[in-house]
Parts: C-alpha cells; structure tokens; sequence
C-alpha cells in the first residue's frame, strides 16, 4: 500500500473515530456536527413522545434603569409552535433568567417541571393557567422579586421549595385541591398570613420556616391532620405543636395537650418568652434556634428528653 494511500486511510479513520465520540444531543449527517435543538424566536424546544412540545429554553431578554426604575421584559409563551401545542415548561428552563420581569403561561400547559422559574430574581409576576396540573420542586425557588403568583386549582401538591427564598412575595392561596406541600415549600417568603384548605393531609418539615413575617397560620376546621390555635399550627389533636409563625412577637403559651415540640419556633426572633406546659415530654432538636430575642424559657419537669442544638444561637 502506498504511502499517500496509507494517509488518507488513516485521516478517514480520524474522521469517523472522532463522529463516532460526539456528545449525547448531537447527530452525525455526512461527517457534518449539528444540534439537536430546535429554536422558535427566543425559546428552544423539544418534541414530546405525544407530539406536543416542551419549552427548554429561553435565550431572549434585556434589562435596564431608567429613572431609578427597572425596565425589564415582559414574555408570554407560546401556545403552539409549528401546529404542535405547547404542554410543559421544561427543567431550568428559565433557571437565571433574570430580564424577565412578567410571564404569562397559555391555556394548555399542563406541566411545570422542577426548577423551570428558579433565580428569576426580576420576576415580578406570573400567570398560570388553570390547565397547568403539575408544578415540579423549587420551581419559583429564589424568585426574589416575585409578588404576584396565583396556583390555580387543579394542583394537588406544592412541590419540595417549590416558592423557598421569594422573600417579596406577601400572600398565596392555596386551592382546595391540594393535599400535600413539600418540605421547605415556603420557607423564606414574605408572606403573612398562610390559610391550610381541608383537603392537605402532609405538610413536609420547614414549610413556613423563616417566614419573618408570617403571623399567623389558620386551618379549615374540616382537616383531618391538621388544626390552629392562637395562629400556630397544630396536629389535629393538638398532641403536636408543628410551627408558630416566625413572625409572632412576644409571650407565647404552648397549651396543654401538647405532648412534642420539634423545630417549631426555629427563627421566632421576635418571641421573648415561652411558656411550656407540663404535658410537653420532649423537645426536639432545633425547637428553638434563631431565637434571638428569647430572654425566658421555663422547662417543667415533664421534659425528659432536649434533643441536639435545642437553643442554637
């Protein structure tokens, strides 16, 4: 075999070798490297098994100030794209994307996946459309701006952090469809009132912890798990005292009856006395951290068990 053929034999081998190494999302079409995203005006998108369409994506957006105001981009997604409808926000979709300051989501979507809004720190406002029957953990995570954001009915669970860190946003209701809110779910918003509908039966740790503002949490009197007293939220035989609102300031009383205490004055730092009644057997770990104003607790001896970092800080 001749040197010069030798070569070229070697060079498409190289070639090949090297098409045959490509990252997943690429596709080989004559030697020729090309993405497998398809784009439609800012967004990128995927097709779905069932031939709708899942939005990826978004690369548009600007910001600026004017006058001490923030001018930001307002973007409503689209219904369909090509004839295809447009059923699911995508994960991360638009994790960072911090120009936008309003979306508005079609009638149609069905899905929010995990993280699709988280870091939006613009966000002001969201429209989600009564079709939308799915919204995914830390969905709105860390929208720091966000003040406006309806869940519409049809939802049965609020995700893992789903709203955790938007520290702007002052109220939420929550649909009589939902049974379950994930751990962390609203931890660190802004909100100051929370109203529990009948049908939630699992509320997961630290939902409303280092709600600063939170004053009060109230539950329908028809909830099998649940019940509130004095703005605290109780299990339903008020064995067990599950969070006093961290925005409470004062005195506060633990009733009797209640048997538990676990994390749940964690970040009260406007609380500066507590009593404990004589029915409380055990205080978990965390009961009461970050309380920084409390100057009197008096534990009776009922108590025989203070778990680990009970007083931290």
């Amino acid at each position: 075999m001749s040197k010069k053929i030798l070569s070229a034999v070697c060079a498409l081998v190289l070639v090949l070798g090297s098409a045959a190494a490509l990252p997943v999302g690429f596709a080989k079409t004559n030697l020729a490297i090309t993405a497998s995203a398809e784009t439609y005006g800012d967004f990128e998108y995927t097709v779905l098994d069932d031939g709708t369409v899942e939005i990826t994506a978004y690369k548009g957006g600007s910001i600026y100030y004017e006058d001490g105001v923030l001018y930001g981009t307002d973007i409503t997604i689209p219904a369909a794209i090509d004839g295809k409808k447009v059923t699911s926000i995508g994960e991360n979709a638009f994790e960072l994307a911090n120009a936008i300051t309003s979306i508005t989501i079609p009638d149609g979507v069905t899905s929010i996946v995990e993280r699709a809004f988280t870091g939006c720190g613009d966000l002001k406002s969201i429209t989600i459309p009564d079709s939308v029957t799915s919204i995914g953990d830390y969905a709105f995570s860390h929208c720091t701006s966000l003040t406006s954001v309806t869940i519409p009915n049809g939802i049965t669970s609020i995700g893992v952090g789903t709203f955790q860190g938007c520290e702007s946003l002052p109220g939420i209701t929550i649909p009589e469809t939902v049974t379950s809110i994930g751990a962390n779910a609203f931890s660190n918003t802004g909100l100051t009132s929370v109203s529990i509908p009948k049908n939630v039966t699992y509320i997961g740790s630290s939902a409303f912890e280092s709600c600063t503002s939170l004053e009060s949490i109230t539950v329908d009197s028809a909830n099998p798990e649940y019940s509130s007293y004095d703005g605290a939220l109780y299990s339903k035989d008020k064995t067990r005292l599950i969070r006093c609102p961290a925005g409470k300031k004062g005195s506060f009383t633990i009733p009797n009856g209640v048997t538990s205490i676990q994390g749940a004055f964690s970040f009260c730092a406007g609380l500066t006395s507590i009593t404990i009644s004589d029915s409380v057997t055990s205080i978990g770990s965390w009961a009461f951290r970050y309380c920084t104003s409390l100057t009197s607790v008096t534990i009776p001896n009922s108590v025989t068990s203070i778990g680990c970092d009970a007083f931290y800080n």
